[in-house]
């Protein structure tokens, strides 16, 4: 859609434009037209590129949680997270807590925040702008919901996948 400023009225509009259909094969779309960045026209033809890259994307972290509570430092310096899955394979609820520090967190210690797991449940999230940790991103798996808990998971309770940069 090319966008214009304002109609009659001073009101932002849009024109309307057919749907563009990308086939699998299609790595850039060529696009012509008037195209407007804050109140200066921009005329010529822009190229969409929607290609992958193997660079810039987010780190993948993974862990299948041992007997213990699992501190585990996921990156020593400030982060963001921009998402989740986790499972749990218990049939109790059990905790992942983040903590904002750079070397291994403690359980009960210093709770950033917690994602409670209902028993045999997933949580799965998306963060596009992600969560901020300005220290450094850990974690640390528990029973129980307090934040001063400190109770190791069994074996193989969880399955723990973070997305962060």
């Amino acid at each position: 859609m090319a966008y214009n400023p304002q109609n009659a009225n001073g009101q932002a509009t849009m024109a309307a434009s057919a749907p563009v259909v990308i086939a699998s094969n299609q790595t850039a779309i060529p696009v012509s037209g008037t195209f407007y960045q804050a109140t200066q026209p921009v005329s010529g033809t822009i190229t969409a590129n929607l290609s992958s890259s193997a660079t810039g994307g987010d780190t993948t972290f993974h862990l299948v949680s041992a007997a213990n509570t699992n501190p585990t430092n996921i990156k020593a310096s400030q982060g963001v997270v921009t998402g989740w899955y986790m499972y749990n394979s218990s049939a109790n609820a059990r905790k992942v807590a983040f903590h904002n520090v750079s070397g291994s967190p403690t359980a009960g210690s210093s709770v950033f925040y917690s994602i409670v797991i209902p028993g045999l449940a997933a949580t799965n999230v998306s963060f596009p702008n992600g969560l901020a940790f300005s220290t450094g991103i850990a974690i640390t798996t528990v029973t129980g919901l307090a934040d001063s808990d400190n109770n190791s998971v069994a074996l193989n309770d969880l399955v723990i996948n973070i997305f962060y940069k």
